[in-house]
């Protein structure tokens, strides 16, 4: 009897190990490791990931740089027409004996209410216009990267009672470096009128 219990016990046995070894080559054999084929495709995959990422981070350093030129050149222009309308407003008449009009790089001369600030004369040196108050000393008006090709002055309404004056500025981004994203220039029209 012992026996038929052993047979039975190796006949469960051996059908357990039959179904689980039907069972094993029904599951998804895994592998370890990747193929050559596979390695090759990720690389691939990564580097086409990596040129995309560099490409695009590249054009964006170069728009950032080319904002800051135009902002630098912005800001001096914005800079140098606040103080010449605020001067304008300040003044009395235009000296036109020492102001020089039609010419690139113009002087404007302005008589003002206020004697210590008389005459307040803008022009241009080594490419920075500069304003000088009375008998102070010249200030810079714009400063940096910042050059000014241009400040021609036109005489408007010479015949009339209320004198005026159009600007035309030019200012351009010095590129010492010749890179064309740093090339800028930009010119500035504005009228204004003694009051």
């Amino acid at each position: 009897m012992r026996r038929a219990t052993g047979n039975r016990d190796q006949e469960t046995v051996a059908s357990r190990s039959a179904l689980l070894f039907a069972a094993c080559r029904l599951l998804p054999r895994h592998q370890s490791g990747f193929t050559f084929i596979e390695l090759l495709v990720y690389l691939g995959l990564v580097s086409i990931a990596l040129t995309v990422m560099t490409t695009l981070a590249t054009a964006l350093l170069q728009a950032e740089a080319r904002g800051s030129v135009r902002e630098t050149v912005d800001t001096s222009a914005s800079r140098v027409l606040a103080h010449v309308t605020e001067a304008m407003r300040a003044a009395t008449s235009i000296d036109v004996a020492s102001s020089t009009f039609d010419v690139p790089l113009g002087r404007l001369s302005l008589i003002m209410r206020d004697a210590a600030r008389s005459p307040t004369t803008f022009s241009v040196t080594n490419g920075r216009l500069e304003v000088t108050e009375g008998t102070g000393s010249a200030t810079p008006l714009t400063a940096g990267m910042a050059e000014v090709v241009a400040f021609r002055l036109t005489r408007l309404n010479p015949a009339r009672a209320k004198e005026g004056v159009r600007i035309e500025l030019t200012i351009r981004f010095q590129n010492p470096s010749n890179n064309p994203q740093f090339e800028f220039s930009n010119t500035y029209v504005t009228g204004l009128v003694l009051h």
